[in-house]
């Protein structure tokens, strides 16, 4: 919004069927209409859920809108669950200069190897919107044709675990039903068609990661323990770190800090029994960098040292392993 300009990855939206608005305002700023600036930000591995199908009462149930020259990048995303278009683009009259459609045709705006799904839209038609005009605008047939050609974008069930978007309580308060899993179904459609990830500008190259999944979320459930929809009780608990597994229950108050950190983290936990614990980093595809303890079984406080200094900057993930039972927290390297 207001010309916001930067990278963004693993973003997760979730709009509520009493309230809400579009998942993503792309929006210049009236200054830009002023010089010839043009923000881009770039966006990869974007979940977006709507407020359901067949929910148009909220503001705006659409995913994306550029308007007042905003522009922008997504890329290896889920958009589901929105009742109205996908992508609406405005389009000014001539007279008032540059808009967001002139600027999506000089290529500032690009929405690419992305999952959109809604029951309501039968192909790719349904997800394109200008202004009012729909697919009657004539820019509409090209940005059909580059959203399911050269954009690879496809329009499937992206096949999240389970999608929980609260109610009100006490007319004050959202919570949860527990039943939220974000997750797609491992080698499922989010497990394929994967883009490429910025590769020319080194910032660009240092900041995004790159993982075979689609939208915000792969194996792992990274808001457990820390988020708001966690504290509000959206997410099923008992089996979000692996698919199948669940959490430990002889462990609690388990933290990590400093996070993000540069080069030393401590992993503080309390165990409840003498149980054999293993402990590994793995960065954010899965893959193990480094084991941090094997078949630990201090009954009590536990606070363990965790070295990162020798790690690239990005998102990690410390996993305690009990037999087939597994926590995991999120750990940031900067």
């Amino acid at each position: 919004d207001e010309s916001w300009d930067g990278n963004g990855q693993f973003w997760f939206a979730l709009i509520g069927m009493d309230m809400g608005d579009q998942a993503g305002e792309h929006d210049g700023s009236e200054a830009d209409d002023e010089n010839d600036y043009v923000s881009v930000p770039k966006i990869y591995n974007a979940t977006y859920i709507g407020p359901g199908e067949a929910n148009t009462d909220v503001k705006a149930p659409r995913v994306l809108h550029f308007k007042s020259r905003g522009t922008g990048h997504y890329g290896n995303s889920i958009f589901t669950g929105f009742a109205k278009g996908g992508i609406q683009i405005e389009d000014r009259a001539e007279e008032e200069g540059v808009d967001s459609y002139s600027l999506m045709m000089d290529g500032f705006t690009k929405v690419h190897n992305t999952i959109w799904f809604s029951e309501g839209w039968k192909d790719l038609t349904d997800v394109v919107k200008f202004d009012d005009e729909g697919i009657g605008h004539p820019g509409a047939p090209e940005l059909i044709e580059a959203l399911g050609g050269e954009w690879a974008n496809t329009l499937e069930d992206p096949e999240l675990n389970s999608v929980d978007r609260g109610s009100f309580q006490f007319f004050i308060k959202i919570l949860g039903d527990g039943k939220l899993d974000p997750r797609p179904n491992v080698g499922g459609a989010a497990y394929s068609n994967i883009g490429n990830y910025p590769s020319e500008d080194p910032s660009e190259v240092a900041f995004f990661e790159t993982v075979d999944y689609k939208g915000a979320f792969g194996e792992y459930n990274w808001a457990l323990g820390w988020t708001a929809l966690h504290s509000l009780n959206f997410f099923d608990r008992g089996d979000q770190t692996i698919a199948g597994i669940n959490t430990i229950d002889q462990l609690s108050n388990l933290a990590i800090a400093p996070n993000p950190t540069s080069s030393i983290a401590k992993l503080k936990f309390q165990l409840e029994t003498d149980i054999e614990i293993n402990i590994g980093l793995f960065d954010a595809s899965g893959k193990l960098i480094r084991k941090i303890a094997s078949d630990h079984t201090n009954f009590g406080w536990n606070e363990i040292d965790i070295r990162v200094d020798d790690l690239n900057a990005g998102m990690y993930f410390v996993r305690l392993q009990n037999e087939n039972k597994i926590n995991s927290l999120r750990l940031f390297v900067k």
